[in-house]
């Protein structure tokens, strides 16, 4: 009776297999970072183009969001005034009054009398004098109508001044709000501005990342052509390219960061300055936390991808050879 022996071939379990797979890329991670120390020139200058290219439109949309954060309050600047006749009596004021409460959309009204009107334009203008020789008080009664309203209803806003306007003791009906809408349309081109910059930046660190991939690939050409002989795997040779990307695009995105910041805090007393002759507390604040975040992993996957294009590119060079 003969015995069989047979032999299989025994694959390791799926957890042994994912550990050497993340300490594959642990020790790739930490060879490209020492490789990274050692050459500290290089490294910094391609950090340094990195981080300017990612600053400017980082910066610019940084200003542009505390700029509409300074000029959220004068959303809510949307009163109607409604400058009565001259000749409107009291009575027919007070029902017009009660008649404006009822009507939707409407928060709050208030009623400046002329004598109120011209009391207060003697306190602000400087014309007091020259309003004391007036016979009588040429100002009419003002209602200020405070909306439920936003811009962000426009078209409501619009249909209640309509309203408003109807009414036949209404003389002068204002809705001052369009300086307010040029002023989100010029954030909008802003932002649009900002979007096409970050654009040819983007491509410029794209450009400058695969430059130092496509460096680094040919000046290790023979040690690359030597494991491709041992046996080495492309995946094996990509691996510590893409990692250096990486590195690149976290240094590039910490040193944006440290610009951006830098900028605003040689920029915060002026600005405190400016403000404070509006009567405004509000300064300049560094970039958000989800703001700094969102830049570095921009700026990763930037590397990321630079080091990808340049790897497949160059090394599909080297195996043709």
């Amino acid at each position: 009776m003969s015995t069989e022996i047979v032999l299989r071939r025994t694959t390791p379990p799926v957890l042994h297999q994912m550990q050497s797979i993340l300490f594959c890329h642990w020790k790739a991670l930490l060879m490209t970072f020492k490789e990274l120390l050692n050459t500290p020139v290089a490294t910094i200058v391609t950090a340094t183009v990195i981080g300017i290219s990612l600053s400017l439109p980082a910066g610019l949309y940084t200003l542009l969001q505390q700029a509409k954060a300074f000029s959220s309050p004068w959303q809510d600047m949307n009163h109607i005034s409604l400058f009565l006749k001259k000749e409107t009596d009291l009575e027919s004021i007070n029902k017009l009054r009660t008649t404006l409460q009822t009507l939707p959309h409407i928060e709050k009204i208030t009623h400046i009398t002329p004598q109120q009107a011209l009391q207060e334009f003697r306190d602000y203008s400087g014309f007091g004098e020259a309003l004391d020789s007036l016979q009588h008080n040429p100002l009419p009664h003002v209602f200020i109508i405070d909306p439920q309203l936003t811009l962000h209803n426009k078209q409501q806003l619009e249909q209640l001044f309509s309203t408003l306007k109807t009414f036949p003791e209404i003389d002068i009906a204002q809705l001052d709000i369009e300086w307010l809408q040029r002023l989100y349309s010029l954030f909008n081109i802003f932002y649009q501005s900002i979007l096409l910059i970050s654009i040819l930046f983007s491509l410029t660190v794209l450009l400058v990342i695969g430059n130092t991939i496509r460096l680094n690939i040919e000046n290790k050409k023979e040690e690359i052509i030597v494991i491709k002989l041992v046996g080495g795997t492309n995946r094996f040779i990509r691996r510590p390219f893409l990692y250096r990307g990486l590195w690149y695009g976290v240094y590039g995105g910490l040193l944006a960061v440290l610009l951006v910041n830098g900028s605003l805090w040689v920029l915060q007393t002026p600005v405190k300055d400016f403000l404070l002759t509006y009567n405004s507390p509000l300064q300049l604040q560094f970039m958000p936390v989800h703001d700094t975040f969102l830049l570095v992993v921009m700026s990763m996957l930037l590397g990321l991808i630079g080091a990808i294009l340049a790897v497949n590119k160059h090394l599909h060079n080297i195996e043709l050879e």
